[in-house]
Formats: C-alpha cells, structure tokens, sequence
C-alpha cells in the first residue's frame, strides 16, 4: 500500500486502519504458531500413538477438554487432563465396587472370581457362536 502526499485524511486514516488490521492478524498467526510449538501439537502421528493408548472414553474426554488449552500453560493443561482423567477411573471403579456390592460381593477375592468367571463365560460364548458360524457355511 503506498501513501502519497496528495491523499486526502480519510484515505490516509483508511490505509492506516487496513494496516492495523492487517498486523493485527499476522500477531494473532504469530500467536497461534507459537501455540503450536510449545504444546508439541506439530508432532500429529507420536500424539496420535500416544492417543491411541488410552481407552476410547479416556481419548473421547481429552478430546473435549482439548479446547479449553488455550486458558492454560501447557504443563497447566497436562495437570488438568490428568486429574480428570484420574477422577473419571476412580468413578469407574467406585461404580464396579457398587454393582458388586448390589450382586451380594463383600469381599475383593470373590470380585475377582466374578470377573474371571465372566470372562471366562465369554469365551465360550464366543467359542460357541464361532463353530455355529461354521455349520452355518457348510
């Protein structure tokens, strides 16, 4: 944009706010690259892998808490994440411990021996539909 000395006031005051603003976004492009690179977010396939370790609900609640990363630090951000990741587990197993105590389970030996009977009822189940599938093919 070029100014000359025969522009009037208002096209100079215009130019000036079209710069303004055009600054005021390159800033904000500034702010957002360095965002990027203090968060380590460049890296998508290593956070992608390291997302993919976690149970689907746990990657599910990250992801929605995702945005709220911009209020934070990044070590802030990684503290919050981890702390409601933590509560949401202790809830899953106060729920687990609830469901037994409702089945009659008082102690942690016969909770164990309830989940390995289940699993083990599973397989079977499994195992069954399997060869039914087989005779099915026949």
């Amino acid at each position: 944009m070029e100014f000359s000395a025969n522009d009037h006031q208002q096209d100079q005051a215009l130019k000036l706010q079209i710069i303004n603003i055009y600054n005021d976004k390159l800033k904000e492009r500034e702010n957002r690259k360095t965002f990027l690179v203090e968060r380590n977010l460049l890296g998508y396939r290593k956070n992608q892998a390291a997302d993919h370790m976690l149970p689907p609900d746990e990657r599910d609640l990250m992801h929605r808490i995702r945005l709220f990363a911009r209020f934070h630090t990044a070590k802030e951000h990684d503290k919050f994440i981890q702390k409601i990741i933590k509560a949401k587990r202790l809830r899953k197993v106060i729920a687990n411990l609830q469901m037994y105590r409702k089945m009659g389970i008082t102690s942690l030996a016969e909770a164990e021996r309830y989940e390995l009977d289940k699993i083990e009822e599973k397989s079977i189940n499994m195992l069954s539909s399997r060869k039914k599938w087989k005779k099915a093919l026949r």
